[in-house]
């Protein structure tokens, strides 16, 4: 559920040079990889491969790469057909990342392999090439919502004139378009100005409730520029793709095949990560309305005292029979133990969260205790699915092995009361059951948009005999009050139409807790389940955890 910038892995802008002219003259002598074929190879140390995709008009093309154990910087980068422009740019973070690519002309495009400083083996394959449909001339239909701006527009067409302003005008301000609706709500409409064989344009989001349910954008009849017009509270924020006439697929393939073609807003100036030289299909846009609060703790201006700094480590563990990769985050500056709190989903709050410069500005300007964090990063994409969900063995890992580890290598303290775990998501839901399963040893839970919707299958040995959400909070129910201290958040559209989403249950697991006993701070805010938003939101869960002072009203 969590997005993680396009991949299994991490899928970021490389910093690595073009292919140089030889580069592209050996395009011939290349290998072709087709369809369902896999090349096995060992590269060397900054060494490249080069292989060839023959792919027609309008063709998708699905890949996969996998590296063997300690090959951990490979860079992939998709050319177009007899040239050094780079049409995707991808970097190998885990052991294995997937490949997807749309292309509008014919011909034979290169995929260049280039190892960083440790070589090794690898699998290259190519999965599946799907076609796109030409577009249907009945696709180009209105939509009953519109904005005053847009509805003005529609009103003067056809005007070429008309649109070709509003276009010059969207380029040079940026979109979405917003305009004011009410006292408490804003009109944002999206665009995008395509090719006349587009045949569909949707917005890429976790905003979930009914009414933002059709995500497509509609074509302006006669011209090539598409619009959606939704109406939104006054302080939302929100993170953004436009997918942009994905591939038919099934099941299996649909995922990827919307990932192929979802990339940041062209027009959009407020990326996510502005910062990183990202490639377009790995970049997010966002939005960021009115009466949503500004991220302070992100100002510069704010850093005060020595910055932290981050360590790696690699923890193998009995209860998993595997390893995980840690980051740990020490504070520059500190006397004595220090409290310590475990993130799961640890690569994306670092990447994602900014939480490294997060905890820097926190600790520095004085608004939290000075602490130590453990990072735990996912080094295969199918840990987090299998050991998040209310794991026994991994919240063993948590408790047995990573929490020694941590207080033999660092200064912890032996105070339960200050040890923490924090997870987005499914990470809510782990650090919630094991604080339940360890309350002697872990006394805090930070749960950002906590899955507690989620429930073990009628075949697993903990079925509790009902489907319905809840499984942890029925769990909590049955146990003696312990002294967690909790923070809890949800966004107003996470909610489900079956009344059992994400904000519905965050709502039910707050109030059963407090009829408890449980010390609970809880938050909801505008938006869904959004990297954007927790970002936001992470200093207000740390300043109630383990702040200076006592927690913000709004938190109480």
């Amino acid at each position: 559920m969590v997005w993680r910038r396009r991949r299994l892995g991490v899928w970021l802008t490389i910093a690595i040079g073009m292919v140089a002219a030889v580069g592209v003259a050996r395009e011939r002598r290349a290998p072709k990889l087709l369809e369902a074929r896999r090349e096995r190879a060992q590269i060397a140390a900054h060494e490249a491969h080069r292989y060839v995709v023959p792919l027609e008009s309008r063709d998708c093309a699905f890949g996969r790469v996998s590296a063997d154990p300690g090959v951990h910087d490979l860079q992939l980068v998709v050319h177009e057909p007899g040239t050094d422009r780079p049409l995707r740019q991808l970097l190998l973070r885990e052991s294995a990342i997937d490949l997807g690519f749309c292309v509008e002309a014919p011909g034979n495009y290169v995929l260049e392999l280039r190892a960083g400083e440790a070589g090794g083996g690898y699998e290259l394959a190519l999965e599946a090439v799907l076609a796109r449909p030409a577009a249907k001339l009945d696709l180009l239909t209105g939509d009953p919502v519109m904005s005053p701006r847009v509805r003005a527009l529609a009103a003067a067409l056809p005007s070429t004139e008309r649109v070709a302003q509003l276009t010059s005008e969207l380029e040079r301000v940026g979109t979405p378009l917003i305009e004011p609706a009410d006292a408490d709500n804003s009109w944002v409409t999206f665009f995008y100005l395509g090719a006349p064989a587009i045949r569909s344009v949707s917005v890429s989001w976790q905003m979930w409730s009914f009414e933002l349910e059709d995500t497509r954008l509609s074509r302006l009849p006669g011209t090539s520029l598409w619009w959606k017009s939704v109406k939104l509270p006054n302080a939302t924020r929100l993170s953004y793709q436009l997918t942009i006439d994905p591939p038919r697929a099934g099941e299996a393939m649909w995922e990827r095949a919307q990932a192929a073609v979802s990339r940041a807003d062209p027009w959009n100036k407020a990326p996510m990560f502005p910062s990183l030289q990202l490639d377009p299909y790995a970049q997010r846009s966002t939005v960021q309305l009115p009466a949503a609060a500004p991220e302070r703790w992100r100002d510069p201006a704010l850093k005060k005292g020595v910055p932290g700094r981050l360590e790696q480590h690699s923890l193998a563990s009995q209860h998993l029979g595997h390893s995980h990769t840690l980051t740990v985050y020490i504070p520059g500056t500190y006397e004595g133990e220090l409290p310590l709190l475990i993130f799961f989903d640890g690569e994306s709050y670092l990447q994602d969260l900014d939480a490294k410069n997060l905890l820097d500005a926190l600790i520095g300007g004085g608004a939290i205790t000075p602490l130590l964090a453990v990072f735990v990063l996912d080094d295969d994409p199918s840990q987090r699915s299998s050991e998040l969900p209310c794991n026994p063995s991994f919240a063993a890992f948590v408790a047995d092995e990573l929490l020694p580890f941590a207080r033999a290598h660092y200064r912890v303290s032996q105070d339960a009361s200050q040890i923490g775990l924090a997870g987005m998501s499914l990470g809510g839901l782990a650090s919630s059951f094991i604080a339940l399963e360890y309350p002697q040893r872990f006394g805090k839970v930070l749960s950002q948009s906590g899955s507690f919707w989620w429930t073990f299958e009628p075949d697993s040995p903990q079925y509790d005999g009902t489907e319905r959400a809840g499984w942890l909070r029925r769990r909590f129910a049955e146990r003696p009050t312990a002294k967690t201290q909790l923070y809890l958040s949800a966004g107003l559209f996470e909610g489900s139409r079956e009344g059992s989403g994400v904000l519905e249950e965050n709502r039910a697991l707050r109030d059963a807790l407090r009829r408890q006993g449980y010390s609970i701070a809880y938050q909801e805010f505008a938006g869904g389940h959004d990297h954007l938003a927790w970002r936001a939101t992470l200093p207000d869960a740390l300043i109630a955890l383990y702040g200076v002072r006592y927690p913000p009203a709004h938190l109480r």
